[in-house]
């Protein structure tokens, strides 16, 4: 299993892969910004790595990374103020919340491609796939423009489909 640590200073940002057996760094993966958080699939080598853009936005984007080639699969500008990606392991897919655009993208572990971009309610705040039915599971705060709490909601999402079930 491989391991990760951001390697930033004032100059670059870099995903650094390191071998757990050996402690070696097996890949040094240019960054478009500090990384914020990884997730890790093991069984298809595979990371989903939110970063940032060292602003007040805690992440601006995300990229797929193949941790055996130590090369990123994609690299996508989504995910302002999102949270940590949500994997579905035994369907190779992974959802990250994007905050901003109140949208949930739907990706492709082993490729990096984005299947479905599914809109949900205002300020969606996290979510979960359960592993049985490959629904994701979605809560919004329902946040107005102007900062002031309405009603939230919970969504179910048909990742396969990339429909919204019920709200």
């Amino acid at each position: 299993i491989n391991q990760f640590r951001n390697a930033s200073s004032a100059t670059s940002a870099a995903i650094v892969i390191l071998d757990a057996n050996t402690s070696r760094i097996t890949a040094r993966i240019p960054s478009p910004g500090p990384v914020s958080s990884a997730t890790l699939d093991p069984r298809r080598h595979r990371a989903v790595v939110l970063y940032s853009n060292g602003s007040k936005e805690p992440n601006v984007g995300y990229g797929v990374v193949d941790t055996n080639a130590g090369h990123p699969l994609a690299i996508v500008d989504a995910n302002r103020n999102g949270q940590p990606p949500v994997l579905d392991l035994q369907r190779g897919i992974v959802i990250i919340i994007d905050t901003d655009e109140s949208t949930v993208h739907v990706v492709n572990m082993a490729t990096g491609v984005v299947l479905h971009t599914i809109k949900v309610d205002t300020s969606p705040n996290g979510g979960a796939i359960d592993p049985r039915n490959g629904h994701a599971y979605i809560v919004s705060l329902g946040l107005s423009f102007s900062g002031v709490a309405a009603n939230g909601t919970f969504s179910e999402l048909d990742l396969r489909a990339g429909t919204v079930l019920r709200k």
